[in-house]
Order: structure tokens, then C-alpha cells, then sequence
């Protein structure tokens, strides 16, 4: 008995252990994964790549952490990035404590204000469904990021979520999650993010942008992510 009880627990953890992390029906992925970000002690993406072609021409690499010990005494949130920005030299910077935020551009402070009551979610929801670029090319422009005050949820809606093709990218399995963008009920673009097989986290997003007077085409690849008590 004892012996058929082992391995019974063996099957059980071996299943455990293959199940995917990623939600059978395609439009629960993405408030999943925004749950798992607004929910994580801390978030850290130490490394990011951002290219940019059509109506901006940008190429700009850096990270973002939310709520993160490692480089300061208290938690901070940071987001960081170096590169060119619309065919211009860029390397801009926003800092935030429990209380006060700060935003850079090169070596200038441009701005520091009260901490904004939604930043986690501006920076996580931002992330998820625009992709940095857009947050980042506000950080250019001395702007907070967009919806830190609140609203982000309401502001940029995804629809049309259906699951796409398995690849391989950097030597890790993919499965990539098509939808719609729809910003101030406007629509605004298509995506595809690529997510971890095995951990359900972003590695890639490819998106087309529209404006008004043409298009911009957008890939974001992703690296090295920790979530702290995920």
C-alpha cells in the first residue's frame, strides 16, 4: 500500500509539474498575467529591446522594476532606458518611492512630484496591453506615465484575444496571444505577445500601431524576469 500511495504522489507531482501556466481560454491570459504582476511582492524585468519603425523611428534598450528592494533601501519602482527615441539620442529615467517620483532625462531632473496613486497599475497595465514604448516615450517628453493617476483599466481596452502559433524563440518554447487595441474607444492597433511555455511570462511583443496619418511597427523582446512571492 505504502509503495502504491508513493506512486500515486509521483504522477501527482509529475503533472503538477508539466501543467502550463498559461489559461486554456485565451481571453483569461492577459488578466491573468496583469494579476500576477499587480500582485507580486515585486516585479523586476532587468532587460528590455525596443525597436521601432514607420511613423518613429526608435531603438532603445533598458528595465523596469516595480516595487523592487535590490538597489535601494526601500522599495522603488524604476523604469529605465538609453537609446535613440525618433531618430534622436534618448536615455530618460523615472524613480519613484512610496511618496515622491522622479523623472529624468539625461542627467537633468525634468520633474518630481508626489508618487500618483496608480503608478503599479499605470506601469503593469501599460505594459501589458501597449507595451513600454508608449509609457516611455511620455518619460521623453517629461511626462508621468499614462493613467498614473488612475483609470489605465477603462482607458486601453483588449479585445479579439485568440491564441496564435507555437515558436521557439532564444531557445525558449512560445505560444503567441493575438488581440485588439482599443485606446479612448478608439481602435489603435493589433499585437501579438509571446509567452513563456513554462513560466507564462512575456518574452516578445510585436504590434502595428495606427495614428491617424499612418502606422508604426513595434517589437519589444523581453528578458530575465523575477517576481518576489509571485
Amino acid at each position: 500500500m505504502r509503495a502504491v500511495a508513493l506512486l500515486s504522489l509521483l504522477l501527482l507531482s509529475g503533472c503538477a509539474a508539466t501543467r502550463s501556466p498559461l489559461p486554456a481560454d485565451a481571453a483569461d491570459v492577459l488578466p491573468a498575467l496583469e494579476a500576477r504582476l499587480l500582485g507580486a511582492e515585486s516585479v523586476s524585468l532587468s532587460f528590455f529591446h525596443i525597436t521601432a519603425t514607420g511613423m518613429s523611428e526608435t531603438d532603445l534598450k533598458g528595465g523596469l522594476w516595480l516595487d523592487v528592494e535590490d538597489f535601494y533601501p526601500a522599495p522603488q519602482t524604476h523604469l529605465f532606458a538609453l537609446g535613440t527615441f525618433e531618430g534622436d539620442e534618448a536615455r530618460v529615467r523615472l524613480r519613484a518611492g512610496n511618496d515622491a517620483m522622479r523623472l529624468s532625462r539625461g542627467d537633468s531632473l525634468v520633474a518630481e512630484t508626489e508618487r500618483p496613486p496608480a503608478l503599479r497599475e499605470a506601469l503593469a497595465l501599460g505594459f501589458t496591453r501597449m507595451g513600454l514604448l508608449h509609457n516611455l516615450a511620455r518619460l521623453t517628453a517629461a511626462q508621468p506615465p499614462d493613467r498614473a493617476e488612475g483609470g489605465v483599466a477603462q482607458w486601453v481596452i483588449v479585445h479579439g484575444a485568440a491564441w496564435g502559433t507555437r515558436r521557439t524563440i532564444d531557445g525558449r518554447a512560445v505560444q503567441g496571444l493575438r488581440f485588439d487595441l482599443r485606446v479612448s474607444g478608439t481602435e489603435a492597433g493589433t499585437a501579438t505577445l509571446w509567452l513563456d511555455a513554462a513560466t507564462g511570462l512575456p518574452v516578445r511583443r510585436d504590434q502595428v500601431v495606427r495614428f491617424p496619418d499612418g502606422t508604426m511597427t513595434v517589437t519589444e523582446s523581453y528578458r530575465s524576469w523575477s517576481l518576489g512571492r509571485d
